[in-house]
């Protein structure tokens, strides 16, 4: 309930920003994988697993702030326990957040959170998918890769379930921008 306050307060708080002329703004692309790992509640039922990203950024050279749009695939791995093994889990999501760049020389970090669709559907035969609301946080920095740029990301992914926890798993991933 707090992470979803807080996401609440900061898209609110976003809305109020001065938007930059369409002349200043830049585009990217950027492709991005890693693993993927369970957290808290999730991780008894899935262990570590992969995932990644491509991602649409709409931003400015001349502003902190920017758009971005992801969809992401992840597959976590079911664990096997003393009962039996629970199936993996296939993850498909859609993400629109705000975007927060700190100014560097070379090195630039930034924040970005938003909210999201989650798609998720066990690897066994005739499951049904499941689609949730929920809303992403990351942390990360850009810089130079020959030619391009890349992108070290750490993100956390936390998805509402109806009754219960939501679930949660953090993607740590590599990316390079287009």
């Amino acid at each position: 309930m707090r992470y979803r306050r807080l996401a609440l307060v900061g898209l609110l708080a976003a809305s109020g920003l001065p938007i930059t002329a369409v002349s200043q703004n830049t585009t990217a692309f950027s492709i991005s994988a890693g693993p993927s790992v369970p957290v808290a509640r999730f991780k008894d039922t899935q262990s570590n697993g992969y995932g990644g990203a491509l991602a649409f950024i709409l931003g400015s050279n001349d502003n902190l702030f920017g758009l971005r749009a992801d969809v992401g695939y992840d597959k976590l791995r079911g664990r096997t326990l003393s009962s039996g093994g629970i199936p993996s889990q296939h993850i498909l999501s859609g993400t629109a957040a705000l975007l927060f760049t700190i100014s560097g020389n070379v090195i630039k970090p930034y924040l970005s959170g938003g909210l999201g669709s989650y798609r998720m559907q066990a690897d066994t035969t005739g499951a049904k998918s499941n689609t949730r609301s929920g809303f992403n946080f990351s942390a990360g920095i850009s810089f130079p890769f020959p030619g391009r740029s890349a992108t070290l990301e750490a993100q956390l992914h936390s998805i509402s379930q109806s009754n219960a926890t939501p679930l949660r798993f953090a993607r740590i991933v590599l990316g390079i921008l287009l």
